[in-house]
């Protein structure tokens, strides 16, 4: 979770920066690493320790908001990918999702360079 949670601090320090396309670039230089990492701890497990925790929770967050900001990265990582469907596909999720209480974007605050 503290590597989720690093991940999560990056983005948010990169869209809510003053010069957000000198601070994207920036970003997605550490992209390819981190998605490897995440890749390789999640494995062929369904869920980040084996059963869905709040750790879920943050991964498909960041895996969602990484995709719209750097279309393409999740491409080398099939795992990463299936966890995003997967995750779609709980039942409860997928009824929220299809819902009109659910909001796809912007996913960040106006203030922000990458909405």
């Amino acid at each position: 979770v503290d590597q989720l949670v690093d991940y999560r601090t990056a983005i948010v320090r990169t869209v809510y920066s003053g010069d957000y396309a000198a601070a994207h670039q920036r970003w997605a230089q550490t992209v390819p690493s981190a998605l490897k990492a995440f890749a390789d701890y999640l494995g062929d497990k369904e869920y980040v320790v084996g059963k869905l925790t709040l750790a879920d929770f943050i991964l498909y967050e960041m895996l969602d908001q990484t995709r719209l900001m750097l279309p393409g990265s999740l491409d080398s990582h099939a795992n990463l990918t299936a966890f995003i469907t997967r995750f779609q596909n709980i039942p409860a999720i997928k009824a929220y999702m299809a819902s009109a209480k659910f909001i796809d974007r912007p996913i960040n605050n106006k203030m922000a360079g990458f909405k």
